[in-house]
């Protein structure tokens, strides 16, 4: 069998830390007699998750792997840039239902997906597949095929993203949901707004209109655009303690 993963050590750089060791879910990574990092059972390619989580980890960029460079990865930003901007990004999220009549940046869209590929996702199995909606002809098209009722669904988005994955697959609605939000922040995070709307999974004229596979499942869609009314400030809210529960440990 061919090694698809191409998992491959540079001994020069490797220090032997055993962080990707460690780290490895599917536990095929060990330590020569030199201390060098080594894979077990390269043919056996089930078993590895595709996490990337070994180049990752490496201190010294001593590991590539799917033909990965390390050197093409970014670094962390500091604890104390991200914690700010993350705060200030989720506060200032406004769910958007107005709209410019202006286009989205296709390669934008193209980006912002490509990096739900870091969502969290069960296993890492990946196998979520997205519908994209991204030009006003095909948004008139698919309203024109709906009754009002139907195209009010979409909340007036002039872009439409729908999760959706092979039936079957094991908690599928949870990594549908999950790229839906992150899709939301990352919306969010370059001056687009967005909206998720729940999929109407028993109505097969909007499952038609939007051609999701009919042996996929999908429970979320997410409308996003250039926002008509743009938000000055965070809104202020804590979960108050009556939405705060505590186990109760007794002996």
């Amino acid at each position: 069998m061919i090694d698809i993963a191409k998992f491959k050590v540079d001994d020069h750089l490797c220090i032997g830390c055993s962080r990707c060791i460690k780290v490895c879910p599917g536990h095929l990574l060990y330590l020569n007699d030199e201390y060098h990092c080594r894979r077990n059972a390269p043919n056996e390619e089930n078993s590895c998750w595709r996490c990337q989580h070994c180049l990752a980890v490496c201190p010294r960029g001593a590991i590539q792997i799917f033909n990965r460079d390390p050197e093409d990865s970014r670094e962390p930003v500091s604890r104390d840039d991200a914690s700010y901007v993350l705060d200030t990004l989720i506060m200032t999220r406004r769910s958007h239902r107005r709209f410019l009549n202006r286009e989205v940046d296709p390669s934008m869209t193209r980006f912002l997906i490509d990096l739900l590929s870091n969502a969290p996702n069960y296993r890492n199995r990946q196998s979520v597949e997205f519908t994209l909606i991204d030009r006003a002809d095909q948004m008139t098209r698919i309203l024109d095929n709906l009754n009002p009722e139907q195209s009010s669904l979409f909340g007036n988005a002039p872009c439409l993203l729908v999760p959706h994955s092979p039936a079957g697959e094991k908690y599928a609605a949870y990594d549908q949901v999950t790229a839906a939000a992150y899709f939301e922040l990352l919306c969010a995070s370059r001056g687009l707004g967005a909206v998720i709307i729940p999929f109407p999974e028993d109505d097969s004229a909007v499952w038609a209109a939007l051609e999701i596979p009919a042996d996929h499942t999908t429970s979320v869609m997410i409308g996003f655009g250039w926002p008509e009314i743009p938000y000055s400030r965070s809104v202020q809210r804590r979960v108050g303690d009556t939405r705060l529960h505590r186990p109760k440990n007794e002996s």
